[in-house]
């Protein structure tokens, strides 16, 4: 993402983030990975059969907010600059998502977007005992 991308998906994810779900790594006062995991509203969502208003987001602050029906968190965002990938960043990173996750009553995570050719992301999810139980694939035909 450039910049203005970043800023613009940053100010819509406002109204859903977690501020102690949003991690950062430096070294030396400088960033070098980054993870963001968001709770999974759908469980709310369902409440509203479709429907926002004119009571439904009232049922989405009581079975999110009031209730907290949120079982899930999703890891949406997650990276580590190359020159400091395989030094262990990514595994503080998810460290702290879980240890975080769990004190604030999370009891599952889903690690999402992951592209099959991220062999390093595949390998850290393998090793924290994920389970691939959705895939997504992008083709590409000529018109």
């Amino acid at each position: 993402m450039d910049e203005e991308e970043f800023m613009f998906t940053a100010q819509n994810l406002k109204q859903v983030v977690d501020p102690d779900l949003v991690f950062f790594a430096e070294c030396n006062g400088k960033p070098i990975g980054f993870a963001l995991a968001l709770p999974d509203l759908n469980a709310g969502l369902k409440y509203l059969k479709g429907s926002l208003f004119p009571f439904g987001i009232l049922k989405l602050l009581w079975h999110t907010k009031v209730r907290n029906k949120i079982e899930y968190v999703r890891l949406v965002t997650f990276g580590v600059i190359p020159e400091f990938q395989k030094r262990g960043v990514d595994s503080l990173l998810f460290w702290n998502c879980h240890t975080v996750g769990i004190k604030k009553g999370y009891q599952k995570a889903e690690l999402s977007w992951i592209l099959e050719t991220n062999e390093m992301m595949l390998k850290s999810a393998d090793h924290m005992g994920a389970k691939v139980y959705k895939r997504y694939r992008i083709s590409e035909i000529p018109l």
